[in-house]
């Protein structure tokens, strides 16, 4: 009975348990429940962040918008290419016909910095340098947009070493090397495209980063895949000189080569490459639409499209707009790569590959004489940033030389595509990862080196940027204190570098013997 009685009791507190768990909650239309859930979410997000990333990309975007807005309206003058560059711009803002040697996306992009910023170009022509500007208002809003890309510059490049493995102190001095820089630095602050170049090729290879390490078949792989197609057509629909880096994307993600990932499928591959076409294609309709007048770009296109041009010769009142885009955009890219090919005359600023790699030749792109005092921009790579990309380049060669007896190419069982059978293993992991960065180091020089054209020293940008990669890969795998000393070396050389020859970044006025103390090298005037 006893044992009855205590059965009993446990039925009846199970039976009061479940009435009390499913009677109505009284506060349901309480906002109360989804608080916590939302605080705890903010919670598991903020907890996966690291901190230490956060606050070194913070220091490094700071630094870098400091140092490109700094004095950015000085010279108040047309500086070097900015005689193209601004004249472009302003044919594009008056709807006038143009033609260039490089595809319209960036100058489009300076375009539209331009409006937003409140560009009025008047009726000035930038048509030699050192030719004083109207106005702020017809050429800082230009300059402040390729200054806004070159922002980003250094943290990309931090965040790039860290999704290539490098720990805090490698990637934060590769951030230091490209914020000091002092050739990328002053790219980035005149009216020119050069700062879009390299920040859509960094967001090309970071993609491109996160892409292969992505699960096949999965959403976020898909999505990563139309992210790398469209930067990479976006550098290429600046400058057809970045196709280095879509090329070098395209041949790992194809092949599988170098890294431990799965090749993308030809599905997945064709789907990039829609991306990055689209966006180039989409640059080139809008250069046509905004060619309304004629101009200096009409004998570069057919009769028929020219008689489309209020002004033309051709010109035919009731010929339809543009009815043939498919054909003007093959004939425009097609007169662009012969227009290339054929540029044969010589200028007094040219250097050869090379003279880069040594920092042996800079361009003066303006100078000015007044009360004794000389005032230049004179654009040269940072000497501490030059001398360490070369040693890195030279002793990353020297380790892949020696160590490519003990590369081993291994059949994999049970896959039947030829380009699955095989597996290339390598004596260490960070290898691989090199002999990518190296490989896209020497073919963003290749066509300097067998092309006769004039050349300068900005054309060196892109690959000195896979070398800074490569400084940061190679320091990575030093010992600890090693690296923590060599890290802090460089990044004091660095910034003294940037700092000594601060003056030919900004135009800061110095003594002529002043001026000349800055030539480190012979060809340096």
């Amino acid at each position: 009975m006893a044992k009855l009685t205590g059965a009993r009791k446990r039925a009846i507190k199970q039976h009061q348990t479940l009435q009390t768990k499913s009677a109505p909650d009284e506060t349901a239309d309480e906002p109360r429940v989804k608080k916590p859930a939302m605080i705890a979410a903010l919670t598991k997000l903020l907890g996966s962040v690291n901190w230490i990333d956060v606050t070194l990309v913070v220091i490094l975007l700071v630094s870098s918008f400091i140092t490109r807005f700094y004095k950015i309206a000085e010279p108040a003058a047309v500086v070097f290419d900015e005689y193209h560059f601004w004249d472009f711009i302003a044919m594009y803002w008056r709807k006038t016909h143009l033609f260039d040697i490089h595809p319209p996306l960036g100058k489009l992009l300076l375009l539209l910095g331009g409006y937003m910023g409140g560009f009025q170009p008047g009726d000035f022509g930038a048509d030699k340098i050192g030719k004083v500007y109207p106005s702020t208002e017809s050429f800082v809003s230009l300059r402040q947009t390729s200054a806004f890309f070159g922002v980003f510059h250094p943290a990309l490049t931090y965040l790039t070493s860290r999704a290539l493995g490098c720990d805090f102190v490698s990637s934060f001095t590769t951030g230091t090397m490209v914020l000091c820089e002092t050739m990328i630095l002053i790219e980035s602050r005149f009216v020119l495209v050069d700062s879009q170049v390299l920040f859509f090729s960094q967001m090309a290879l970071l993609s491109a980063l996160y892409l292969w390490k992505q699960p096949p078949k999965t959403t976020s792989r898909w999505f990563m895949v139309l992210v790398t197609g469209f930067f990479a057509g976006c550098a290429l629909g600046i400058k057809w000189t970045t196709l280095a880096t879509p090329g070098i994307i395209a041949i790992v993600s194809f092949f599988g080569l170098f890294l431990p990932t799965s090749r993308l499928s030809i599905i997945e591959c064709v789907a990039a490459a829609a991306s990055g076409l689209s966006i180039y294609i989409f640059a080139d309709w809008v250069h046509f639409a905004l060619s309304v007048y004629s101009g200096m770009g009409d004998p570069f296109l057919p009769p028929h499209y020219q008689a489309t041009l209020i002004g033309n010769k051709h010109f035919d009142a009731s010929a339809k707009r543009k009815p043939f885009f498919p054909d003007l955009f093959l004939t425009k890219n097609v007169q662009m790569f012969r227009s290339n090919k054929s540029i044969k005359v010589r200028h007094p600023w040219e250097s050869k590959w090379y003279e880069w790699i040594l920092d042996m030749r800079g361009i003066l792109y303006w100078n000015n004489s007044a009360g004794g005092q000389e005032r230049k921009i004179y654009l040269i790579g940072n000497p501490a940033v030059l001398l360490v990309a070369a040693s890195v380049v030279v002793c990353v060669m020297l380790i892949v030389l020696y160590n490519v007896n003990r590369v081993r190419l291994r059949r994999k069982p049970k896959e039947k595509h030829p380009l699955d059978q095989y597996k290339i293993e390598l004596p260490f992991d960070w290898l691989g990862p090199a002999m990518i960065l190296l490989l896209t180091y020497w073919l963003n020089l290749l066509p300097f080196i067998f092309v006769q054209r004039a050349a300068f020293i900005y054309h060196y940008i892109p690959g000195l940027y896979y070398a800074i990669l490569l400084a940061g890969l190679l320091m990575n795998h030093l010992p600890r204190v090693v690296k923590t000393n060599v890290g802090a070396v460089i990044i004091v050389g660095t910034v003294f570098c940037f700092y000594r020859w601060s003056p030919w970044v900004y135009g800061l006025p110095l003594t002529v013997a002043g001026q000349k103390s800055l030539e480190l090298f012979k060809r340096w005037n």
